[in-house]
């Protein structure tokens, strides 16, 4: 199924007799005015309302059967006014959720007037800003019965009433062309709708169930006027109609009133409701008509950590270290261009910190990078696999040091005296500190230093550890 399309399952209640219920005359004419619509419709919820409006004109005469003094017009207002009174307000469509779901004009019958058709579906649809009629029926079942066989029943157009938008050959009846040329009309042709995604301000850490403020800015790109009562809604992705952050529905309603016409912006700002579990969580939104299609921008994707801090005790995270995906062993920051402030960099200018790590290896994942991983992990109660997934993630997360000394264990050394940020160690082209031939005792003289400073240190584990990456930097140097 394409994109743009999405299945929803809604409730739709009808009624009809409704003119009884609110209409004096046809109480004094003997009708009687207990009814569903007054009695039962104030205690039940249906997302749409659908009323059978057969009683509101008799196409014939013009008039309501149950008032002859009603005309159609009046019938329709008091009916439908009524039923939004008796009626809660739904979900997905708020109070505009009456539609018309049974009317018809008989083609056959000489009496029955077009005209009046045609003006009752034009202001259902525009005047009183219905966002569906539905017409009774594709094809028309009141005719007499001509054939019953097993697979078929079989009528020729002159036996029906004429009830239909097809006719028994299928050929287009003129009611199809009435609706036609009354969507054109209502719609001026300019049926398109898209969305320019401007700016937004959504937080990357919240607390666990408490409620925040978002605020995200589009622009109108297309051709249509995005009203409540056409069903434009600010709805939820990644993945599409989730209800993370928003549990009642996943989406965000324009007011009755507005109308954000093509070319102006909108700023939604609503509160949304953090999850009741810790983790790590994507923040999206997109333009949706809703029950037709999603369109235009999605908003750029936020990743929203999930904590258990209290608003009391929330830490300032001056070094918290938020990464946003998964990272293992031969991980490179310099593939897409970051070596010095990619996801790699700042695991290890976390693990440094923390004394997991001696120094930065800028931006690449390698051997004494797996083995801080795996000391942080066995420290912290964690599976020793020396990979950096969600559990890990979190954890590193929530160990924020804010002091402004490096901890006991550390040993402070400036990074950019072991490889300098602009010229990764890795290069064909390691030119900028000792170039060409020189380059291998360039590096390696560094390392020894680092090894014996690291032997007055006598921290074992930390020596092995930097015996081992010195080694994978010469094989790798030697091939270069």
């Amino acid at each position: 199924m394409p994109e743009k399309y999405t299945w929803q399952t809604m409730s739709m209640c009808e009624v009809t007799k409704v003119i009884p219920s609110w209409n004096t005359t046809s109480a004094s004419l003997g009708y009687p005015t207990a009814s569903i619509t007054k009695d039962v419709l104030p205690s039940i919820s249906c997302d749409l309302f659908g009323y059978s409006a057969w009683e509101s004109v008799d196409i014939a005469t013009n008039v309501s059967p149950y008032d002859p003094a009603l005309t159609w017009r009046d019938a329709l207002d008091g009916s439908l006014d009524y039923l939004r009174k008796q009626t809660k307000p739904s979900f997905a469509f708020g109070r505009n959720n009456i539609i018309i779901s049974e009317a018809g004009i008989p083609e056959n019958n000489p009496k029955a007037s077009p005209s009046t058709f045609n003006a009752i579906i034009a202001y259902a649809l525009s005047e009183k800003d219905m966002p569906w009629f539905l017409y009774w029926t594709l094809y028309d079942n009141e005719c007499n019965i001509k054939n019953i066989t097993v697979s078929t029943i079989e009528n020729t157009a002159s036996e029906c009433d004429g009830l239909w938008i097809k006719k028994p050959d299928n050929t287009l009846g003129a009611t199809f062309s009435r609706f036609q040329a009354t969507y054109l009309l209502s719609n001026n042709n300019n049926t398109t709708s898209n969305a320019q995604f401007i700016s937004q301000t959504v937080p990357t850490s919240v607390v666990k169930g408490e409620k925040f403020t978002v605020s995200i800015t589009l622009k109108n790109s297309g051709k249509t006027t995005w009203t409540k009562g056409g069903l434009y809604r600010l709805g939820s992705q990644n993945p599409q109609d989730t209800k993370t952050w928003l549990p009642s529905g996943g989406r965000v309603f324009l007011s009755d009133t507005e109308a954000v016409k093509p070319g102006e912006q909108k700023t939604f700002t609503f509160s949304a409701t953090a999850p009741s579990n810790e983790g790590v969580y994507h923040f999206q939104m997109r333009m949706v008509k809703e029950g037709v299609e999603w369109f235009g921008d999605s908003s750029s994707d936020v990743v929203i950590n999930v904590t258990n801090a209290k608003a009391s005790q929330v830490i300032s995270p001056c070094s918290a270290v938020l990464l946003t995906k998964d990272l293992s062993y031969g991980s490179d920051d310099s593939i897409s261009y970051q070596r010095t402030n990619g996801e790699v960099a700042k695991l290890q200018q976390f693990l440094v910190k923390e004394g997991f790590l001696l120094t930065s290896s800028y931006g690449y994942y390698g051997i004494a990078t797996k083995n801080a991983v795996i000391a942080f992990q066995n420290k912290n109660g964690l599976s020793p696999t020396g990979t950096v997934r969600l559990n890990t993630r979190q954890a590193i997360y929530k160990a924020r040091d804010c002091s402004t000394t490096e901890k006991s264990s550390t040993l402070a050394l400036p990074t950019s005296s072991i490889v300098p940020p602009s010229e990764p160690i890795f290069s064909a082209q390691c030119t900028q500190d000792v170039g060409g031939k020189y380059r291998f005792f360039y590096h390696g003289i560094k390392y020894l230093m680092l090894v014996i400073i690291q032997c007055v240190s006598k921290d074992l584990v930390r020596l092995l550890t930097l015996v081992c990456e010195v080694f994978r930097r010469v094989m790798v140097l030697l091939v270069v």
